[in-house]
């Protein structure tokens, strides 16, 4: 009962791979199912060679009686030589001749019809006229080819030829659709078969714990949004769906717990690649401290691509980040409090190339030594791992780290390099935040995605830009 029912998970396990596989490859096999039926179409179009056929039935006597045997190998042996007298090159030799032809643009076959004694003679050319002349041809000029090697044989023509009136056959475009389309499903699945075997993504709690050894701390539904400022996504907007408010509850107690437990108080979130959505992540978090009392201080630390301010900001900006690291503003006037909550953010504005220098300073370690005497919590914004170090630059400064992985987007391998080097600088990782998580039509798990809403969220402009 038991093997039986795991191997009816593994096996939806790897349905949902190979659906969401397709899912990533949905605009390739668009691309292959044009280019396969707009060749094979076209094909079609430019090479379909358009014949007409002219045949003639006959009868075959030896001496003036019927070439019957018994001996099936003299039979074949009659009929191999007769096929070389009426289609052979002197026959073709003599055709050329009569109809003052270079070549004979065409087939010419002979063949018995099954079970009988009578003999079908085809010529097939492109053209109706010409097919019709060089059969009749061989009819009339068959005695002058047979006289040496057969002379004692007679053809008793039994159907006469005529000109063909319609083509043998025209194309078909239906059916070569049809061929088209099922050679580009089979191209198709093929293709998306060898990609959802050798992709390894995280796609739910399971795998986080399986391939990264990290439990999930929150899955954050998927929600589409054309809202450029993602406010619908925001936990300040009353409007906000409930699985995303479920999900930063869980993220909220993973955090309290951690501090109950440990006194962690400083915590970084990143991500391994751009378009993760740790930004809003980070941000989400903040607010989600801040609305159950605690006083939080969010500061935005990805200073080559500085984003909290665009997506939550109202109020006039009066100094940000780069105010206190390169022209010694007071710590103090760079924190701007968050609508009428507990929550203060320090802003990022203008991007800068040289990142590295002023988050090795130690005015950011001071900064963020005051922030942790002054508050509960410190969330600390900063870069995708895989591209830049600065994360890594930071983390001695953090209590724990969050990583937010993006769901079935990141190969688990690079999400372990990055992690690896991410273990070695900061105390501790709390975990994975799967985000935008998607449930497909064979995923079983529903619970673990929002209780079944189909909402999250990310952002799309490309990393540095």
């Amino acid at each position: 009962m038991n093997n039986n029912t795991v191997e009816k998970i593994d096996l939806i396990k790897y349905i949902d791979m190979f659906y969401r596989s397709f899912l990533h490859l949905k605009k390739i096999v668009i691309v292959i199912f044009i280019v396969v039926i707009s060749l094979f179409e076209a094909k079609e179009v430019f090479f379909f060679q358009t014949t007409y056929s002219s045949k003639a039935a006959f009868t075959v006597a030896i001496d003036g009686k019927a070439s019957t045997s018994t001996d099936d190998k003299a039979q074949a042996e009659f009929d191999s030589a007769l096929n070389a007298a009426l289609t052979g090159p002197s026959m073709q030799e003599l055709i050329r001749k009569e109809l003052k032809l270079s070549n004979i643009p065409g087939n010419i076959s002979l063949h018995t019809v099954p079970d009988t004694s009578i003999y079908e003679l085809q010529v097939v050319t492109d053209d109706a006229d010409l097919s019709y002349k060089i059969i009749s041809s061989i009819l009339s000029n068959y005695g002058v080819v047979m006289q040496y090697s057969m002379s004692d044989v007679s053809l008793s023509v039994i159907d006469t030829p005529f000109m063909a009136k319609t083509p043998d056959a025209t194309p078909n475009y239906v059916k070569v659709f049809i061929k088209s389309c099922m050679l580009s499903v089979m191209i198709s699945f093929v293709l998306i078969l060898i990609y959802s075997l050798f992709r390894k993504t995280i796609i739910n709690s399971k795998d986080a714990e399986q391939y990264l050894n990290l439990k999930t701390l929150a899955t954050v539904p998927f929600l589409k949004t054309n809202n450029k400022q993602n406010y619908s996504l925001l936990l300040s907007n009353p409007s906000v769906q409930y699985g995303i408010k479920k999900a930063f509850q869980d993220l909220r107690f993973c955090i309290e717990r951690e501090f109950d437990q440990n006194g962690s108080k400083v915590f970084l979130v990143t991500s391994t690649m751009p378009n993760e959505g740790k930004t809003m992540t980070s941000i989400n978090t903040a607010i989600s401290l801040a609305n159950n009392g605690h006083r939080v201080a969010l500061v935005d630390l990805d200073l080559r691509n500085p984003s909290i301010y665009k997506k939550v900001a109202k109020q006039q900006l009066v100094y940000n980040i780069l105010d206190y690291l390169k022209f010694n503003e007071a710590m103090d006037s760079i924190l701007n409090t968050y609508e009428d909550t507990s929550l203060s953010i320090i802003y990022g504005v203008n991007a800068v190339s040289n990142a590295p220098e002023l988050l090795e300073s130690d005015k950011l370690k001071k900064l963020i030594q005051h922030l942790k005497e002054e508050f509960d919590y410190v969330i600390l914004d900063l870069p995708p791992l895989h591209l830049i170090q600065d994360a890594l630059i930071v983390g001695e400064y953090a209590d724990s780290s969050i990583v937010v992985t993006k769901q079935d987007y990141v190969n688990c391998g690079l999400i372990l390099d990055e992690l690896e080097e991410l273990n070695a600088v900061v105390p501790s990782i709390l975990g994975v935040v799967i985000n935008q998580a998607k449930q497909s039509i064979f995923d079983e798990d529903s619970m673990s995605y929002g209780y079944g809403y189909g909402y999250g969220y990310g952002y799309g402009k490309k990393y540095g830009k």
